[in-house]
């Protein structure tokens, strides 16, 4: 017989979840994957208060913090932000702090001259997988 899992590892205790409301949070461990468009914005999944994953992590005060966008190393900006010809879902403002999330690199495809794009995250995002100026992997 399989035991059920601690309440405690549930998303809503996890350090990686980001509270939206009270059912309703964005699992922020990972980090982008670069896309098929370019400038496509990068959207954390969303989950359920009580679903829960095995990479769980005690939400602590002393816990480890999401490294922001604009403070990761693999994070790119240009001064002028991000302006592409259709913005999409994000305001004119959004995209003046945007710049592609380069932590990953493209995956391999099934087809030839497959292209990739990484995706855009405004300068106040973060992960868990991002890391600070300075710091080595």
């Amino acid at each position: 017989m399989q035991p059920k899992p601690a309440v405690a590892s549930i998303c809503g205790t996890c350090a990686h979840w980001r509270h939206l409301g009270e059912e309703l949070g964005l699992c922020r461990l990972l980090a982008p994957w670069p896309g098929e468009t370019r400038d496509e914005v990068a959207h954390w999944p969303a989950t359920r208060r009580s679903a829960a994953c095995g990479e769980w992590r005690a939400a602590r005060p002393d816990a480890l913090q999401p490294t922001s966008c604009g403070g990761c190393r693999h994070w790119r900006h240009h001064q002028e932000g991000i302006d592409p010809v259709d913005r999409r879902d994000q305001l004119p403002s959004w995209w003046s702090g945007a710049g592609h999330c380069m932590r990953h690199a493209p995956r391999p495809a099934g087809i030839p001259g497959h292209r990739a794009f990484w995706r855009a995250t405004n300068a106040k995002d973060g992960c868990f997988e991002g890391a600070p100026f300075g710091e080595q992997d």
